[in-house]
């Protein structure tokens, strides 16, 4: 065969008679377009939690406080009149910042003294830090000098005050990951995505070869739990590992408690077991299984908060990331290594639970009619 006829057959085949190809080339990059569009829409980070602690209760303090809550990117919360309350609702995640406005804050500003700001973050997350801290920097700094120049102007003139003004000091204190350690952040959720994606591998050729191969007796519990069960604990073998690993190779911090961590990992384990014989019931092939199964690992990490923080998703986002299991494990699990606690690792765990029920309660019933249908 010439080289134009090669060229034509592989195209019928890609085009005509294999056209699955053609859509996986397509519609993958158009899917993902999509997805991502839907989930990064806002632009820029939006109503990031902030808990504030105002001891100076000035004039000044309070126009400050007024335009952080005028800002888009923050909400407020909480106003707290105790500095370790403030600790702790940023700890426990209840606010992404905390800010602590110190005694003297107007009266150093009148002065032409430096006056200084004081920002705590959680620095379990640190897309909402970063994003925090210098929309935070650039509001406090505008504000104070603002507020300088018109005290100033008003005792010494224009020209004296452009002289005296200081501007405001911003200090930070960064909780959870006092490093601002990217590979603290970034590696538990790289870890577990590619945990999610063994399991899915490992499983999906046994579910697709008994797809092949079943009876009336296959698709009952007791069959069903007695040869998922061996997948299932090996998931849970991987999970501990997993953690295991980039404790001691990496060096992220481990405060997690132990039945914490393997509640939620568990819970997680039959979640994606079960949406992994659902999947495999819906593709029917292993080919398409693998490919349906890389396709969907990427958007899973991109909408568990890794990219782009929940609390700044669109309803539309907010709600599609719920859909992923690794959503609801890798908040709670970034949370107990670097934190030691997490105030939804029951709530999630729940959910967990609810989803898996779900998945193999519909892959059941697909697959029970596949065995009448074969029947």
């Amino acid at each position: 065969m010439s080289w134009w006829q090669n060229f034509l057959a592989e195209a019928k085949n890609m085009l005509i008679k294999d056209p699955r190809r053609i859509i996986f080339l397509v519609g993958a990059s158009i899917a993902y377009l999509v997805l991502f569009s839907i989930l990064y829409s806002p632009g820029i980070v939006k109503n990031i939690p902030l808990v504030i602690y105002d001891e100076d209760n000035s004039m000044a303090s309070r126009v400050l406080i007024q335009c952080i809550a005028d800002s888009e990117r923050f909400k407020i919360t909480n106003q707290v009149i105790d500095q370790e309350v403030m600790n702790d609702l940023v700890k426990t995640k209840e606010a992404a910042v905390g800010i602590q406005i110190p005694r003297d804050f107007a009266k150093n500003i009148k002065l032409g003294l430096s006056a200084d700001v004081l920002i705590f973050a959680d620095g379990s997350n640190l897309v909402t830090v970063n994003a925090a801290t210098t929309n935070l920097q650039n509001i406090i700094g505008t504000i104070g000098k603002g507020a300088g120049m018109k005290i100033l102007q008003a005792s010494s003139g224009p020209s004296n005050a452009l002289d005296k003004v200081n501007p405001v000091n911003v200090k930070f204190r960064v909780l959870n990951n006092p490093t601002e350690s990217y590979l603290n952040f970034f590696v538990i959720g790289l870890a577990l995505a590619a945990l999610q994606q063994g399991i899915f591998l490992s499983i999906g050729g046994s579910f697709l070869s008994k797809l092949t191969n079943c009876d009336e007796e296959e698709y009952s519990w007791a069959k069903l739990s007695a040869k998922i069960m061996p997948y299932f604990l090996g998931a849970i073998c991987a999970y501990i590992i997993t953690l295991m690993m980039a404790s001691i190779a990496f060096g992220v911090p481990f405060k997690a408690n132990i039945v914490d961590l393997m509640i939620i990992g568990t819970c997680f384990s039959f979640s994606v077991i079960g949406f992994a014989w659902l999947l495999a019931i819906i593709t029917k092939n292993e080919l398409i299984f693998s490919r349906c199964s890389i396709f969907y690992t990427v958007p899973a990490f991109v909408f568990s908060g890794y990219t782009w923080p929940q609390q700044a998703m669109e309803p539309i986002s907010y709600g599609l990331s719920m859909l992923f299991p690794l959503t609801h494990l890798a908040s709670c699990v970034r949370a107990l290594m670097l934190m030691g606690s997490s105030p939804v690792v029951y709530v999630n765990s729940i959910i967990l639970l609810m989803l898996g029920t779900i998945f193999f309660i519909i892959a059941r019933w697909g697959y029970k009619n596949k065995v009448k249908i074969q029947a």
